[in-house]
């Protein structure tokens, strides 16, 4: 209370937030940023009677559009009015605070969460009261109608100058400089860009043509911008290539989204080499994509590099008219100069150590009951029977098509890290429980069978640590590699000798019959109606399909005795198949005499 018995009026800190979209002018000593806050302190002092102070802190950004939040100054506000130095944000108009009908909504949240009120000079209002919260919605409904009206005229402005042929603005192509607004022929640089497509000609990679240029020395555009900023350029990518190759400005015309237009400069290369050009590209798209759905890769989406942690793409070279699968690092990819120690490794030997490793749990008890551990009591499994199947399939694994094997891989891989010293995996349990589901059948109507183990390694004896993650989804494997570097500069992984697996040696009437009654099971389990659908599904030739699940009526001796590795002299795959009669007596007799 004072004096004269009237309550003591509350001081309210009033912050002055000013915009400009462009930078034009701010050099001036009293600008536009400067009139903002002149205008804000001046109402500021009208509201001293109110108990408004004027907070010293200027908060101005200066060529920063209103259609994003993202302003250095704005975001210093934001943290000042979530740490309470803020009771009054005070703007010139409503809509240099934002453009933008989302962002204002979530900034008007913080305001209200945090008691500020919101107060334009220019348009009269007062967000801390309800009149005055509706007018700002008004006014920021103009507001946001004035930005999406100026966006469309410049779009139509932006059309109907490249129907014209005309350049829009935006980073010179490599080739080209802009001169009054018009692009002209940069001799050097346009022979450079006749170079890359004459290249990209005679060997068809864009990768061997950016390598080649690199060691000669050739850089992207070196430009500078209107306001005097420098552009060096960069050594040659093979995107940068390929941005090359697909600009139509090259040859004189002038793309705007789906359509093309004539332009106004002149062509640097032949409508002839870019016809050429799209035709080998367009062979090479398809005949790479023909081959990545023919050989579908193990590791998509799994192997990280160890050294950055970025992931390892698959990808193919030529060499003799013969393709070699391998792995890269991404980062070694873009940045080719990079240091990196892992860089590249072969396809099949990296997939081959990963699976081996998988292989190695499949015999292994001790694992399987650590990652049965894991998955809990949520999924019960039937140990014993997991095992013996687990070692069905390791028995199986090399027969198991290519899309098979990579189902498995991606349903029971986490991630694979290599290192130059160790290969790191992680083996989901989750993933791991779902495999377990699809080999354990319950109640299943197979004939009973003796399994063929093979032999199996303890864990002690192997040189592989073996942990579970904080949470039991995943068990990490850590197996210590070398890598020996060949001839093509490429990494060798090099496995220690008691961890790598070895040929069970099963029969083709084994594995086909582990075949079939896999399949068989998933039919009577509802995943597919029949035996084409099944084919379907897992992508294989339904023939295949029915002469395998032709197996499952089998006579179960003989199905025992080929498990057993006792198979019958003369039993072969074809006539299993073929040529045996449906009755069991009939067919153990003609396998006996065979």
């Amino acid at each position: 209370m004072i004096g004269d018995g009237r309550p003591e009026k509350k001081i309210l800190h009033c912050a002055v937030y000013t915009r400009k979209s462009t930078e034009e002018g701010l050099e001036q000593e009293f600008n536009s940023l400067d009139a903002q806050r002149e205008a804000g302190e001046n109402y500021i002092a009208s509201q001293q009677h109110e108990g408004w102070m004027l907070l010293p802190e200027r908060y101005d950004d200066g060529g920063f559009s209103g259609g994003s939040m993202e302003r250095p100054a704005l975001q210093r506000l934001m943290r000042h009015i979530e740490d309470g130095k803020v009771d009054v944000l005070v703007c010139y108009k409503i809509d240099r605070v934002s453009r933008s009908l989302l962002d204002f909504a979530r900034l008007m949240a913080i305001l209200e969460k945090h008691n500020v009120a919101l107060v334009s000079v220019t348009q009269q209002f007062n967000s801390g009261t309800p009149m005055g919260r509706l007018i700002l919605n008004i006014l920021f409904s103009f507001a946001q109608y004035e930005r999406d009206i100026i966006q469309e005229r410049i779009r139509d402005k932006i059309a109907m100058a490249k129907k014209r042929g005309k350049n829009c603005g935006g980073v010179p192509p490599l080739g080209y400089d802009i001169v009054g607004g018009k692009l002209v022929i940069n001799p050097k640089e346009a022979e450079l860009v006749r170079e890359i497509f004459t290249r990209f000609l005679e060997v068809g990679s864009a990768a061997e043509v950016a390598r080649r240029l690199r060691e000669e020395g050739k850089t992207t555009k070196d430009w500078i911008t209107k306001k005097g900023t420098p552009h060096k350029g960069k050594p040659l990518q093979a995107n940068a290539i390929y941005n090359v190759l697909h600009n139509r400005k090259y040859v004189g015309d002038m793309p705007h989204l789906d359509k093309v237009y004539k332009g106004e400069q002149e062509a640097i290369v032949t409508r002839e080499q870019w016809d050429r050009a799209h035709e080998a590209l367009a062979v090479r798209t398809v005949a790479h994509t023909r081959l990545k759905r023919k050989s579908p890769t193990l590791l998509r989406g799994v192997l990280k590099c160890g050294y950055c942690g970025r992931s390892m793409t698959s990808d193919y070279s030529m060499k003799n008219g013969r393709r070699y699968f391998y792995y890269q690092c991404v980062r070694s990819r873009k940045e080719p100069d990079d240091p990196c120690p892992v860089r590249s490794v072969p396809a099949g030997t990296i997939e081959k150590a990963v699976i081996d490793q998988l292989r190695a749990v499949f015999r292994q008890p001790e694992l399987i009951e650590r990652i049965l551990s894991a998955v809990g009591d949520e999924r019960p499994l039937d140990e014993v029977a997991l095992v013996r199947n687990l070692t069905e399939l390791d028995g199986v694994w090399d027969s198991l098509f290519s899309a098979e094997r990579a189902r498995i891989a991606q349903l029971l891989l986490v991630k694979a890290i290599v290192r130059p010293e160790e290969l790191e995996i992680h083996v989901r349990t989750e993933g791991f429980a779902d495999l377990a589901a699809e080999l354990v059948a319950e109640n299943s109507p197979r004939p009973t069978r003796r399994y063929r183990t093979g032999n199996v390694t303890p864990a002690k004896d192997c040189p592989v640590e073996v942990t579970t993650l904080p949470g039991g989804e995943a068990v990490r494997i850590v197996v210590k590699i070398r890598f020996a570097v060949r001839h093509c500069g490429h990494h060798e992984i090099i496995l220690p000798e008691s961890v790598k697996n070895e040929d069970p040696g099963y029969s083709p009437l084994v594995q086909n019959l582990a075949r079939g009654f896999r399949w068989q099971e998933m039919i009577d389990r509802g995943k597919a109606e029949n035996a084409l659908e099944l084919a379907r599904i897992l992508g294989f030739d339904p023939a295949l399909v029915s002469r395998n699940i032709r197996l499952t009526l089998l006579s179960p001796r003989i199905v025992e005795d080929a498990l057993a590795g006792n198979d019958p002299k003369g039993l072969t795959l074809y006539k299993a198949r073929h040529e045996l009669p449906l009755l069991w007596e009939d067919q153990e007799r003609e396998s006996s005499q065979a």
